[in-house]
């Protein structure tokens, strides 16, 4: 706080009985200063104690970052001490908290003179990211002399609230002081009896949108998103609202956020969002594609870009505009899904083997495998008859990324046994859905998920399943485009099912075991029928010999 002012002599000079003229350190717009000299101030070459200035701010959040336990546990101690031996038999030292209200008030006073800094306009365009730097360093630092001096907080939430207010109107700034800002908001809004929804509407909603493709900010946006995870969803609508404008990050960025991804979708599942969830994770190749789209149109002239980039083409079209619309709205609550998704598919046939596009697709599996274990641990029985109805819808309308349907396919054959084995019922309440799809022959390119659909949970199905299966065995003898290990196997299966449901009840136990049977207990319990009856027949051949 009490630097020199005036710049240091030149230290290269060589005429020793020449005295140089001091002068004022400037301030970032070439001014002269007239406060006390900061890390904003310019100076051709700067004193001992200036370096000093420069160094303590560097360190000083750091240090008030370590301190903040140390502050908490002292005071801890005092007040147990003081409750235990009373306070006369105690004598509490002043100095520490006298000290710490020093420090805190003085490093206010820095910060707000950096923030009054800010404002100016450099004189050398570079300074301005030298600025953004050190409005990124004082908001974090006056969020630490908060949690050390929670009676400075008023003080510093009023300057908090006018720069947020400012920084949304100046283009000038980095999107990422505002993430820093939205943590000090987080942190001490509940003290000030505050809500800061306007501030996560304007961030998640609108800014979110425009800066998506900005890694440095995506990346502080998904560190934010997951060290306040529990705050946000406990606390806040914003995973639930804004989860689609969210996914543009891992549209974007499909290898790089996958880990932190995994664990905020969790938390983006609620009753009312559970379906569009789902929906918004099929259709994320499709966002994928769209945004590269756009990115083309923003950067190039509609004059050059090539003339069979359809997806391009159909961005300039008013025809498209609610179908893209839905697919790049920023929030939730539009609606579970289209019903024109084969024509975005169509449209977008010309970005499904851009690479972007297939490093998204091929991440998705990871999602959607930890999308079903939630529905699977908290899913009700009514919301999984739902979902099990989509299934049979999408797995024949997916995005024609390579692998793409192959994997996904794949997944939801593993997860509708494991759907089915949780609520066995769904098998009848959805029977006319599923008595559909597997009439349609057309649906056997589904082969792992075609097979694993039976009837024989509901016996007034079974002779239904059974016309079906003889007609799939007699479409399979027939020459087709399935490759051959593929149509072996469904042969093979389909006559299988065939001669089992010719004894129904052998088909019910054999198709649907008992938990105890799956489990493993049958085998382990000394109370269970195989036990009892292998000690009968050891007891009677015994009496035999």
């Amino acid at each position: 706080m009490e630097a020199s002012r005036y710049q240091a002599p030149n230290p290269y000079t060589r005429n020793l009985f020449k005295k140089e003229k001091t002068t004022l350190v400037s301030e970032i717009d070439g001014t002269p200063s007239k406060n006390f000299f900061t890390v904003l101030n310019v100076a051709q070459y700067n004193t001992d104690d200036q370096f000093l200035n420069l160094y303590t701010f560097s360190m000083l959040y750091q240090w008030l970052k370590h301190t903040i336990p140390v502050v908490s546990s002292t005071s801890d101690e005092l007040q147990s001490l003081t409750s235990s031996q009373g306070t006369s038999s105690i004598s509490l030292s002043p100095a520490l908290p006298k000290e710490f209200a020093l420090l805190t008030s003085r490093v206010i006073d820095y910060c707000f003179r950096v923030l009054d800094q800010c404002e100016r306009k450099p004189k050398i365009a570079a300074d301005i990211d030298f600025q953004n730097a050190c409005l990124i360093e004082t908001v974090n630092i006056l969020d630490a002399v908060c949690k050390v001096d929670k009676e400075q907080t008023p003080r510093i939430f009023t300057e908090m609230k006018r720069l947020f207010t400012n920084l949304t109107t100046d283009n000038n700034r980095t999107p990422r002081i505002l993430v820093n800002l939205l943590q000090f908001y987080i942190n001490h809004s509940s003290t000030m009896v505050h809500d800061p929804q306007s501030a996560y509407d304007l961030f998640f909603g609108q800014l979110l949108s425009q800066k998506y493709n900005q890694c440095h900010f995506v990346f502080d946006t998904v560190m934010f998103l997951r060290d306040n995870l529990e705050t946000l969803c406990y606390k806040t609508n914003i995973l639930s609202k804004y989860f689609p404008n969210i996914f543009k990050i891992l549209a974007w960025n499909p290898p790089t956020f996958v880990k932190e991804f995994e664990d905020l979708l969790p938390a983006m599942i609620t009753q009312s969002t559970a379906l569009e969830v789902f929906h918004r994770l099929l259709e994320l190749p499709c966002l994928t594609a769209l945004l590269e789209a756009s990115e083309k149109l923003k950067k190039g002239d509609v004059n050059s870009i090539e003339p069979d980039s359809s997806s391009v083409q159909a961005l300039q079209k008013s025809a498209y505009n609610p179908l893209f619309n839905f697919i790049m709205s920023p929030d939730s609550g539009h609606g579970d899904t289209i019903n024109r998704l084969d024509e975005l598919y169509e449209v977008l046939h010309d970005m499904r083997d851009h690479p972007r596009v297939i490093n998204c697709a091929e991440v998705l599996p990871k999602l959607l495998g930890v999308y079903f274990s939630v529905i699977l641990e908290d899913g009700s029985e009514e919301f999984t008859s739902c979902l099990v109805s989509v299934l049979l819808e999408r797995v024949s309308l997916l995005y024609d990324v390579p692998g793409y349907k192959r994997n996904v396919r794949k997944l939801f054959a593993d997860y509708i046994v494991k759907l089915l084995k949780l609520y066995p019922y769904i098998v009848i309440k959805q029977r006319g859905e599923i008595i559909d799809y597997l009439i349609n022959t057309h649906n056997m390119k589904d082969d792992r998920f075609f097979m694993h659909l039976l009837a024989s949970r509901c016996q007034d199905l079974i002779p239904r399943a059974v016309l079906c299966l003889g007609k799939v065995y007699s479409q399979l003898c027939t020459p087709n485009n399935l490759p051959r290990d593929t149509r072996n196997s469904l042969l093979s299966t389909a006559q299988e099912y065939i001669n089992l449901f010719s004894f129904t009840n052998f088909a019910s136990v054999i198709l649907n075991p008992s938990s105890e049977i799956q489990n493993g207990r049958c085998h382990q319990d000394n109370m269970c029928l195989p036990v009892i009856m292998r000690a009968t027949h050891n007891m009677v051949m015994t009496d035999k010999k």
